[in-house]
């Protein structure tokens, strides 16, 4: 009996885990310093600039989550390459225009 109670456990725990979504990180926007590299710039943070980043990844297919108006989450997994890339996407006018939905 006490071995098919662990077993139980363990098999709850193991498919527990296998159905979590994968991790997730918020969306900083990040610019480019020549000094520093990659340098977060929550200043961008402004319901219009993420409004325009959830058009570049919608454009790129990429999943996230809008938790409110200046807030998204994004895969863990999205290099700092890429959210620069994001970035300076959504900051580009020219770009959005010429990148339709």
């Amino acid at each position: 009996m006490k071995h098919k109670i662990i077993c139980a456990l363990i098999l709850a725990l193991f498919l527990g885990s296998c159905s979590q979504a994968p991790a997730s990180q918020e969306y900083m926007p990040l610019v480019l310093d020549n000094r520093e590299g990659f340098v977060e710039d929550p200043a961008l943070l402004t319901k219009e600039h993420v409004d325009r980043v959830e058009h570049v990844l919608r454009f790129y297919d990429v999943e996230f989550d809008r938790v409110s108006d200046t807030r998204l989450l994004i895969s863990s997994s999205i290099d700092k390459d890429s959210l620069w890339n994001f970035t300076k996407k959504a900051e580009d006018s020219e770009w959005l225009e010429n990148h339709p939905l």
